[in-house]
C-alpha cells in the first residue's frame, strides 16, 4: 500500500515513526503482516537488562563518587574537587564505552 504525502498525517503514523526501529521517516515503510512475537520479547528483555544494568553501575561508582565530593565542594578545595570530578569523568567514561 503506497501512500503519499497529505495522506500519512495521522497520529498513527505519527506513533509508528516514534516506535519504529528507523532512524528518518519514510512514506512507504517496508513492514510484515505479522507481529514476530520472539523479537519483541527480545528486544523487551534487552531494555529491561540493560536499565538494570545501568542501575547497578550508577549505584557501585557514580553515587559513592558524588557522595565523596560532597565535602570538598563545599570547602572549595580545588585539588580534591578538581580529583573527584576527573574521577566521576572517568567513571561515567567506563559505564558509556561499556554499553556501546
Amino acid at each position: 500500500m503506497d501512500v503519499e504525502y497529505p495522506n500519512n498525517l495521522y497520529i498513527t503514523d505519527l506513533y509508528y515513526f516514534i516506535f519504529a526501529p528507523t532512524l528518518c521517516y519514510e512514506l512507504n515503510f517496508p513492514r510484515s503482516d505479522r507481529i514476530r512475537k520472539r523479537f519483541l520479547l527480545r528486544r523487551g528483555l534487552e531494555c529491561f537488562f540493560g536499565a538494570q544494568l545501568m542501575v547497578a553501575l550508577i549505584q557501585q561508582w557514580i553515587i559513592p563518587s558524588v557522595k565523596n565530593s560532597l565535602i570538598p565542594f563545599s570547602n572549595m578545595d580545588l585539588i580534591k574537587i578538581q580529583e573527584r570530578l576527573l574521577k566521576l569523568a572517568v567513571s561515567l567514561r567506563g559505564i558509556l564505552d561499556d554499553n556501546q
